[in-house]
C-alpha cells in the first residue's frame, strides 16, 4: 500500500449518529458521508467562507504557540517561535530588547510576520483543495 495525503473541501454540518456526535460531510460531487466529532474536528479546520479570511487567521493563530528563547543574554536577542496547531513551526530571530516598548513592537512586528506566512500557507491549501492536482 501506498500511503497519501490530501486536501479537499467540503461542506459538512453537526449530526448525531446512533447518539455519538459527529459530522454529515458532502463533496463537492454530491457524495456524502458520516464522521465521528474527534476524527472530523482533527482534521478539518472551518472557513467563512470561498475564501480564506483575515478572521479565519486570526482563529487559526489563537489555536498557535509562539513563544520566544533567549539565545544570548549579553545582547538580549533570540529566537520567536511559531507552533501552528498542524505542529509546523515557523521561527524568525529576534532583534535586541533593550526596554519593554520595543519587546511589545518587536511580538507586533513577529505577529504580522507570522500571519502573513499562515495566510500564503491557508491560499495555498484552498488552491489544493479547490483545484486538485494538474497532472
Amino acid at each position: 500500500m501506498q500511503t497519501y495525503i490530501g486536501v479537499k473541501r467540503i461542506q459538512a454540518e453537526p449530526q448525531e449518529r446512533d447518539g455519538r456526535p459527529g459530522y454529515k460531510v458532502v463533496y463537492p460531487d454530491g457524495y456524502e458521508s458520516w464522521s465521528p466529532a474527534h476524527v472530523f474536528e482533527k482534521a478539518y479546520f472551518p472557513i467563512d467562507g470561498a475564501r480564506v479570511t483575515m478572521e479565519d487567521i486570526e482563529r487559526f493563530c489563537e489555536k498557535s504557540d509562539i513563544h520566544f528563547a533567549r539565545t544570548n543574554n549579553e545582547f538580549r536577542t533570540g529566537v520567536k517561535y511559531f507552533t501552528a496547531p498542524t505542529g509546523f513551526t515557523l521561527s524568525e530571530s529576534a532583534s535586541p530588547i533593550p526596554e519593554n516598548r520595543q519587546q511589545w513592537e518587536d511580538e507586533e512586528r513577529f505577529y504580522h510576520t507570522i500571519v502573513s506566512k499562515v495566510w500564503e500557507c491557508m491560499e495555498f491549501l484552498r488552491c489544493w483543495a479547490d483545484n486538485g492536482l494538474k497532472k
